[in-house]
């Protein structure tokens, strides 16, 4: 358990519950929530001075589906609105690389040292995964350093020169220049580029049509923050992670893949540094927080969190996604989330069954 010593804005949510299990048959929204989100962001948007805010929340409807529990669109904003979602993009850059593990060509606790040449001693025991979960000791750069490189292959091996914060798998160093290595392994196991590949595995099936690395391919792209993204495209996302690699009726991941990257990784880790949001979680999953996880490590809770405002999460004990996207900063829009989580929250009915 991470310390709950100075609680983090997004702590608030931290909900009790049982086992993970597929989406619980539930009953619909109460009447009462839309109304409620809506004054809310409404007023966001004002005391924040921001273009727009968008919050849209489901949750499980007991028929396959999902019954909205808030859909609401303020100022300029719409489903399509584009912004940089910054640190929001990891659970992306993991799911892509998950799906090349899926097609055969990688193994996620394999040494990157298999995929990438001229690794150096001291990381040739880091892994796939432990790039994706903070967990390979590499230290982050500073707000994308990445883009000084003209590609991945130079970032990675810029990334694995930098000392260790300590032994991999061991610390837990919030990091997203290591993911830039593990991105890299993907590429040279699946032999194209990683937004090539982001698209033909998650982007084009899924349908998100405005969800890309950065306007500039000229440089490499910034894998642990580097998306820009919308609100419906991040719902549809969401919904793949909720019903475990499969939305609209299309799969990218394996089931049992999901169940694998949901899996808390970072129990027992010496704590590094994490941002100041994710103190009271139970830890990192495979490029994504673990809100809250049973005893046998299993999130109930997980989320991606962006500087730029953008906060997503999937709730697996109540059968429930969310989207809130903004273009601010994080501990501006912090306070906001937390009100809207807990409106959202008490519109919950009872689980109809144990889990």
């Amino acid at each position: 358990m991470i310390p709950r010593a100075a609680l983090g804005a997004a702590a608030a949510w931290a909900l009790a519950g049982a086992a993970a299990a597929p989406a619980p048959s539930v009953t619909p929204m109460a009447a009462d929530a839309q109304p409620r989100i809506a004054a809310l962001a409404a007023d966001m948007t004002s005391a924040l001075g921001v273009p727009g805010v968008a919050v849209v929340v489901g949750r499980a409807d007991g028929a396959g589906g999902y019954a909205d529990v808030a859909r609401v669109y303020t100022g300029r904003y719409g489903p399509e609105s584009v912004e940089p979602i910054a640190s929001a993009s990891k659970w992306f850059t993991a799911a892509t690389v998950a799906a090349v593990a899926d097609a055969g060509k990688l193994r996620l606790d394999d040494p990157v040292g298999r995929y990438l040449p001229a690794v150096p001693a001291d990381k040739a025991g880091i892994t796939v995964r432990q790039t994706l979960s903070h967990l390979s000791g590499l230290p982050q750069l500073g707000p994308f350093a990445e883009r000084r490189y003209p590609d991945l292959a130079a970032s990675a091996a810029g990334a694995l020169t930098e000392p260790l914060a300590g032994t991999p798998g061991t610390v837990l160093l919030y990091s997203g220049t290591a993911m830039q290595v593990g991105a890299r392994a993907a590429e040279i196991a699946d032999g194209r580029d990683f937004r090539a590949i982001f698209d033909a595995r998650i982007a084009k099936p899924l349908k998100l049509a405005h969800t890309r690395y950065g306007l500039d391919s000229r440089s490499a792209p910034v894998t642990g923050g580097g998306l820009l993204s919308t609100p419906a495209d991040i719902e549809t996302f969401a919904k793949m992670i909720a019903g475990y690699g499969t939305a609209g009726g299309v799969r990218v991941l394996a089931a049992a893949t999901v169940r694998d990257m949901t899996q808390l990784r970072s129990k027992g880790a010496r704590i590094v540094a994490i941002p100041r949001q994710a103190e009271s979680f139970a830890g990192m999953a495979t490029g994504m927080w673990c809100e809250k996880a049973d005893a046998a490590g299993r999130c109930l809770v997980v989320s991606s969190v962006g500087a730029f405002g953008t906060y997503a999460w999937v709730d697996y004990e109540h059968g429930e996604y969310g989207v809130m996207f903004v273009r601010t900063a994080l501990p501006r829009a912090m306070p906001w989330w937390v009100k809207m989580r807990q409106a959202i929250d008490a519109t919950r009915p009872k689980l109809s069954k144990p889990f």
